[in-house]
């Protein structure tokens, strides 16, 4: 195996990027007034509470819940190298355990890799973002059409229900 790039007390850089800093925004389909109009496919209009700023069981909130990306370059020092599976070295540092090929001996030499993990991580963002949009608007219409199919089935539960209570009161006369 070939000697280790770098030593104990060497400062390195990596690059390290996710994408679960929340931010809360107005809601993207409701604006902040907490419901909707649906507007069906046979033209018939139906007002409904917001299923995009809905957390869980309670009622929409008017602001919807948002992740945004983070690439940062970070320093560390080596606290210890040990062999690592095959041809590579591993590192410890005060972030953990980490590989030969994440780590880089100048910050400008690690904006490289920067750049790219950051690309990367602004279009997953990006790609949840829309996902969970476009989920929102389904789950919308969704709810709709099963809270309409729901109504229809319980009026003609009543309807049927005053229809034998007419039946009583005829006998009853």
């Amino acid at each position: 195996m070939s000697k280790p790039k770098f030593n104990i007390g060497d400062t390195v850089y990596f690059v390290v990027g996710d994408i679960n800093r929340s931010k809360r925004i107005p809601c993207l389909i409701c604006y902040g007034k907490l419901q909707v109009t649906i507007i069906l496919g046979n033209g018939e209009s139906s007002l409904s509470r917001c299923g995009c700023c809905c957390q869980g069981y309670e009622g929409p909130t008017g602001f919807s819940t948002v992740y945004e990306s983070r690439t940062e370059i970070q320093e560390s020092r080596i606290r210890g190298v040990a062999e690592g599976h095959g041809t590579s070295w591993e590192y410890q540092t005060h972030s953990g355990t980490k590989k030969e090929y994440e780590l880089w001996a100048t910050r400008e030499d690690a904006k490289e890799e920067y750049e790219a993990v950051k690309a990367d991580t602004d279009a997953r963002a990006k790609k949840w973002f829309e996902a969970s949009f476009v989920d929102a608007k389904k789950g919308q219409l969704w709810s709709t059409g099963y809270h309409k199919k729901e109504i229809k089935y319980h009026e003609r539960k009543i309807e049927w229900h005053e229809m034998h209570l007419g039946k009583i009161k005829d006998r009853v006369k």
